[in-house]
């Protein structure tokens, strides 16, 4: 295994992934959520109320979206 995808691997242990239904959920509950779809598959539709930071951006963008570091982020 390259050290990349064992890096990788062990993030993902760290960040789960959430379901729509889930997403919604922690949303209403107070979380942010942050829509990381590209443009072009935004166009095709994204949640309401989502924060729209393409994947590319996200380091570079999320302290806009979710300034506070202790809240939830789906």
């Amino acid at each position: 295994m390259r050290v990349l995808d064992s890096c990788l691997e062990e993030l993902l242990k760290l960040v789960p992934k959430v379901d729509p239904g889930k997403a919604l959920e922690l949303q209403q509950a107070g979380a942010v959520l942050v829509d990381v779809h590209e443009l072009d598959e935004i166009a095709q539709g994204s949640p309401a109320g989502a924060h729209r930071i393409g994947r590319s951006y996200l380091e570079l963008r999320i302290e806009d979206a979710a300034p506070v570091v202790n809240r939830t982020v789906s």
